[in-house]
C-alpha cells in the first residue's frame, strides 16, 4: 500500500505551520481592514500589495517546503519504508509503539510516530487523512492499541471529515476565483465610472482601459478569496471545536453512522448559489470603497475631466 506524505524533520514542520497560519490568518485580517478602514481606506492597489505580502508569500513558501518534503510512504507486510530525497527509511510495524496525531492541524493533520525504544521517528507525517495509516497499522501485527487509540482522535476525525468528500480538481479554485470575477468586472466599473462597458477606451485609449481592467478584476478576484478564506476558517474552526468536544459523536458523523453538520460543512462544495451571492457581497464592497475613497481619474484627450469623475455637489 502506498500513500502520499510530507516528511517534515521537526524544524521544518514548525516553519511550514508558521507559515501557513500567517497565510491563512491574514484573510480575515485584510477583510476587516478593508471592510472597517476609512481613514485612510484601502484602496486597491494597497490591498494587492498587502495581500502579496502577508497571504501569497507565505503560502508559496510553504508550497515549496511540502515539495521539498514530499515523499512516498509504502506498507508492505511488517514493514513501513520512506522514500526520502534518495535514500530509504524503514521501520518495522512491530517497531511502533505510539502513534500521536498532531493536536493543531497545521501545517496540515498528520501524526508522529514513537518507536519501542523510545525515541520519536524523525520525521514526522503529514497526511490528508491519516486514517488510512492508522487503519492499516492496526491490522499490521504492530501495536493495534496506540492504533486503534489514534483513530478516535480528535485530529483524526476531523482530517477524515475533511476529506472524506468529492477530491477537489485544480480547475475549481480558478472557476471560483478569477473566472468568475470576470462576470461583474467586464461591465461594473466601466458604467460607474464611465458609463458604458467601453467607455474609457474611447475616453483614454485601449492602454487605460486594460490596466483598469486588469487592475479590477485583480481585486475583485481577491476580494471573493478574502470572502471564502473568511467562511472557511469559520466552517473549518467550528468542526475541529466540535471535533474536541464530541468525538465520539463526530467520528460516527464522519463514518457516516449518522449527521455530524460540521462535518458536512466541509465536505461541501459552493455552488452557483454560492458565487453569486459571493458576488454580489463582492460588488457592494467594492462600491463602498469607491464611494468613500475614489481613485483619482487621468484626463481625457483634451484635457478635460471626465464627468462622472468630478466631484458631486448638492450632497451631504
Amino acid at each position: 500500500m502506498t500513500i502520499r506524505a510530507i516528511a517534515y524533520p521537526l524544524p521544518w514542520r514548525i516553519a511550514a505551520a508558521v507559515l501557513v497560519a500567517v497565510s491563512r490568518a491574514a484573510l480575515p485580517v485584510l477583510l476587516a481592514l478593508l471592510v472597517f478602514s476609512r481613514n485612510p481606506p484601502i484602496l486597491p492597489l494597497m490591498l494587492l500589495r498587502a495581500f502579496t505580502i502577508l497571504v501569497v508569500t507565505p503560502a508559496l513558501a510553504a508550497w515549496i517546503l511540502e515539495r521539498a518534503f514530499a515523499t512516498r510512504l509504502e506498507i508492505d507486510g511488517e514493514m513501513l519504508a520512506l522514500d526520502l530525497y534518495g535514500r530509504r527509511v524503514e521501520v518495522p510495524t512491530t517497531a511502533v509503539a505510539r502513534v500521536r496525531p498532531w493536536l493543531v492541524p497545521l501545517p496540515g493533520s498528520g501524526v508522529s510516530l514513537r518507536l519501542t525504544s523510545g525515541r520519536r521517528l524523525r520525521y514526522g507525517l503529514r497526511l490528508a487523512d491519516p486514517r488510512r495509516l492508522l487503519t492499516v497499522l492496526a491490522g499490521a501485527g504492530g501495536n493495534t492499541d496506540a492504533a486503534h487509540a489514534a483513530l478516535r482522535h480528535p485530529s483524526v476525525v476531523y482530517a477524515h471529515a475533511k476529506h472524506a468528500g468529492a477530491t477537489r480538481r485544480w480547475w475549481q479554485p480558478v472557476a471560483k476565483y478569477p473566472v468568475f470575477a470576470l462576470l461583474p468586472t467586464l461591465r461594473v466599473h466601466q458604467w460607474i465610472a464611465y458609463g458604458g462597458t467601453w467607455g474609457e477606451w474611447y475616453l483614454l485609449g485601449p492602454a487605460s482601459y486594460l490596466q483598469t481592467f486588469a487592475l479590477y478584476w485583480t481585486t475583485l478576484t481577491v476580494y471573493l478569496m478574502l470572502y471564502a478564506g473568511l467562511l472557511r476558517g469559520i466552517a473549518e474552526g467550528v468542526a475541529l471545536a466540535a471535533a474536541w468536544a464530541a468525538p465520539s459523536r463526530a467520528a460516527r458523523g464522519a463514518a457516516g453512522r449518522g449527521t455530524w453538520l460540521p462535518g458536512a460543512l466541509l465536505r461541501r462544495r459552493p455552488g452557483i448559489r454560492d458565487h453569486a451571492v459571493s458576488a454580489v457581497v463582492s460588488i457592494t464592497a467594492w462600491r463602498g470603497c469607491r464611494s468613500r475613497a475614489p481613485i483619482p481619474c487621468a484626463r481625457d484627450r483634451t484635457g478635460s475631466i471626465p464627468g462622472s469623475c468630478r466631484p458631486r455637489t448638492g450632497s451631504a
